[in-house]
């Protein structure tokens, strides 16, 4: 067979294909990019990696919980890989943002202070408001 040869319709596939793979990357990119630009955004999108638990371990001793919580990882691993994409600063903004929101000197639940809200007025200490 030889190697050389390629069907032009073919080729020609392969590159519609690696277009639209390309246009829908930076899509992806520029929606991360809208959701990571706010606060708000960014206090969400960190809520949603600690969610899916990524940086903890996904055993339990039970293998259909295990599967599960791997299932709730890789959402979170893939949501993590479209951030550091997209915009790695805006990660590490988020990351300084939620340890100043989880300072230990500050009393999480208290309805009254006013470190318990972000600029937003989101709710930001501890339990439900």
């Amino acid at each position: 067979m030889n190697d050389e040869w390629i069907d032009p319709e073919l080729a020609r596939a392969q590159k519609r294909e690696a277009k639209t793979a390309k246009a829908k990357a930076a899509q992806d990119d520029a929606t991360i990019q809208s959701i990571m630009s706010s606060i708000g955004g960014r206090a969400w999108a960190h809520d949603l990696i600690e969610s899916c638990g990524i940086f903890r371990t996904t055993f339990t001793g039970d293998a259909l919980k295990s599967a599960f919580n791997e299932g709730q990882r890789n959402i979170g691993l893939w949501f993590l890989a479209l951030v550091m994409r997209a915009c790695p600063d805006a990660y590490i903004q988020m990351m300084k943002e939620s340890t100043n929101v989880r300072s230990p000197d500050l009393d999480r639940s208290d309805r009254d202070n006013d470190a318990n809200y972000d600029a937003s007025g989101r709710w930001i200490g501890d339990g439900e408001e």
